[in-house]
C-alpha cells in the first residue's frame, strides 16, 4: 500500500514539474517571438511544431540559439 501511495505521489511530483517546464517554454518562446526577426519566428514556428536541434540547425539555426529556443530558454 505504502508503495502506491509513493508512486501516484512521483507520479504527481513529476506531472507538476513537466507543466512548470511547458509554461517556462511557452513564456520564454512568447518573449523571443515578440522580440525577434522573422527568421527568428521562423525557427519559433519550427519548435513548436516540434522539429528539435538538428532540424534548426539545418535550417540554418545558430547552434547555441537552436538548443536555447528548443529548451525555452532566453538570455
Amino acid at each position: 500500500m505504502s508503495t502506491a501511495h509513493d508512486n501516484a505521489r512521483v507520479i504527481d511530483r513529476l506531472a507538476r514539474e513537466h507543466e512548470r517546464s511547458a509554461q517556462v517554454r511557452a513564456t520564454a518562446r512568447q518573449a523571443l517571438r515578440n522580440s525577434g526577426s522573422a527568421t527568428d519566428r521562423k525557427y519559433l514556428t519550427m519548435a513548436e511544431r516540434g522539429y528539435g536541434v538538428p532540424h534548426l540547425i539545418s535550417a540554418g539555426c545558430d547552434p547555441d540559439i537552436a538548443r536555447r529556443i528548443v529548451s525555452g530558454r532566453t538570455g
